[in-house]
């Protein structure tokens, strides 16, 4: 958002310091601040590609991550069925 905002800024004052006879002039630098911003996306893009593709988990973390929840905070619970149920016989 800042990028977009910094290059709007940029145009802005870009077309109210140029002459206004010399269209050619204010169409060049216009398409470099436009390549500018198209160059800050296509960062921005790859860096978030980067960072989700990093956090993505095999399956075997996935496993282990499941097991560990399901022995440790579904303790409390299996116990008490367990106790429940060998109260019974």
């Amino acid at each position: 958002m800042r990028s977009r905002d910094l290059h709007v800024e940029w145009l802005w004052n870009m077309t109210g310091t140029l002459n206004v006879l010399h269209p050619d002039d204010w169409t060049h630098r216009a398409a470099q601040i436009l390549d500018s911003y198209t160059q800050d996306v296509y960062d921005a893009k790859t860096e978030l590609d980067r960072r989700l593709n990093e956090k993505q988990w095999n399956f075997g973390e996935a496993l282990l991550f499941s097991i560990t929840v399901i022995t440790t905070i579904g303790q409390c619970y299996a116990v008490r069925i367990a106790s429940a149920f060998c109260g019974f016989f």
